[in-house]
């Protein structure tokens, strides 16, 4: 047993071959890829634009209502059926939105553009 730990940790005494590794291939970055944030902390003078497709169009029907809007009316903006398997993750996207600085949340669950 002892001798197997030490051929495997000296790789059996062996010597190096001198081939060489070639090195990895450097990692594409997207949005939301190594622990990046899709919706960034919204900041002074910063744009709708910094934000993927998809939170664009709900921060542009959020903008165009003219009164505090609930998820299950953006899920139908969107197109969504109104069930709670399609309104709960656009409630979580407007949640996001509100927590990162984009919207303002009422006490009762609904949301102004800020």
């Amino acid at each position: 047993m002892v001798f197997g730990q030490w051929a495997e940790a000296a790789d059996g005494g062996r010597r190096p071959s001198g081939i060489v590794e070639p090195e990895p291939e450097p990692a594409v970055v997207t949005h939301g890829a190594g622990g990046m944030r899709l919706i960034p902390d919204r900041e002074e003078g910063m744009g709708a634009e910094v934000l993927t497709p998809e939170y664009r169009q709900i921060m542009e029907i959020v903008a165009k209502a003219w009164w505090p809007v609930m998820a299950k009316d953006i899920a139908l903006a969107l197109g969504r059926e109104n069930t709670p398997a399609k309104v709960e993750p656009v409630r979580g996207q407007l949640r996001k939105l509100s927590d990162r600085g984009w919207l303002t949340r009422t006490g009762s669950g609904r949301y102004l553009p800020r």
